[in-house]
């Protein structure tokens, strides 16, 4: 039934989306392990953690269109 279905626009979605997870762990995760190693509060640290992953983001959507990184992957 699936047989005649293109599946290179898929396997390119989920290369982008993989590719979503990595940037914005690695976006988020280094910094915050920074500011813990300078001896930052945690709780200075925990209010951190979403304007990071935000800004993270923002940082891929902006690679992915205006960069046009996106041709990479689909």
């Amino acid at each position: 039934m699936f047989d005649n279905i293109d599946t290179s626009s898929l396997d390119g979605i989920a290369w982008a989306l993989f590719s979503l997870v990595i940037f914005v762990t690695i976006i988020a995760v280094v910094p915050l392990v920074i500011l813990e190693r300078l001896g930052i509060s945690k709780k200075v640290i925990n209010f951190l953690v979403g304007p990071i992953i935000l800004g993270g983001f923002a940082l891929w959507i902006y690679g992915m269109f205006y960069l046009d990184l996106q041709r990479l992957f689909i």
